[in-house]
């Protein structure tokens, strides 16, 4: 248990960081095509979705904390 504490840590750090971030509006016009790094499943779901924030994207079933990540560092640009 114990080596997988340094795993453990790195994901919880990035759970709070996206926690940090859910506020993030998403605009209406995005085209989450021109994201890079999503799955064609994961491009899919946002598409049909439509989330307005981060924190509704988080709740997509399917949508990881990486994605979740990819996504918020592209909105940040």
């Amino acid at each position: 248990k114990v080596c997988y504490a340094p795993y453990v840590a790195k994901e919880q750090e990035s759970l709070d960081k996206i926690a940090s971030l859910r506020h993030l509006r998403i605009p209406t016009d995005f085209d989450f095509h021109t994201v890079p790094g999503l799955s064609n499943e994961i491009l899919e779901k946002l598409k049909n979705v439509q989330p307005e924030t981060l924190d509704q994207a988080s709740r997509i079933s399917g949508i990881t904390p990486s994605d979740l990540g990819v996504l918020m560092v592209y909105l940040g640009r």
